[in-house]
């Protein structure tokens, strides 16, 4: 992470693996959901109906998340910890589409699709498709 004035450039990947609307489609969609059991708030994202992923919003966690999307960097004041959360919730996001693509997967496939995030001049994510084939 390095840090510019007061604040520090956070990137979390620049390779695109999915994207996930907030509205629902086939199965696949982003919500706040308030869990009774815990009672806190909860980010989940499905990948389908039985698939998903919750990410517990703390306060920090949801202005963590907030300054990203808004500023697209982050406050120096920021700790590690929310950095480190985020990553680790990434990484359960990966395993699950993973795991949603080997069960929608008929056969092996030769061909290995990328997609790269550049941004624009207004600092909107833009992805452009590779496809590597050996």
């Amino acid at each position: 992470m390095a840090t510019s004035g007061n604040y520090s450039q956070a990137k979390i990947s620049r390779i695109l693996i999915e994207q996930i609307s907030v509205e629902p489609s086939k199965g696949e969609k982003a919500v706040l959901r308030y869990d009774p059991a815990n009672e806190r708030v909860l980010l989940t994202v499905y990948f389908t109906h039985d698939l998903f992923v919750d990410f517990g919003l703390t306060l920090i966690r949801y202005e963590f998340l907030s300054r990203i999307a808004l500023e697209g960097a982050l406050p120096a004041s920021f700790s590690k910890e929310c950095y480190e959360d985020l990553l680790a919730f990434k990484s359960q996001l990966i395993a699950a589409y993973t795991k949603r693509q080997t069960q929608e997967l008929d056969g092996p496939s030769s061909a290995i699709g990328l997609k790269f995030l550049s941004l624009t001049e207004k600092g909107m994510p833009e992805p452009r498709f590779v496809e590597i084939v050996p």
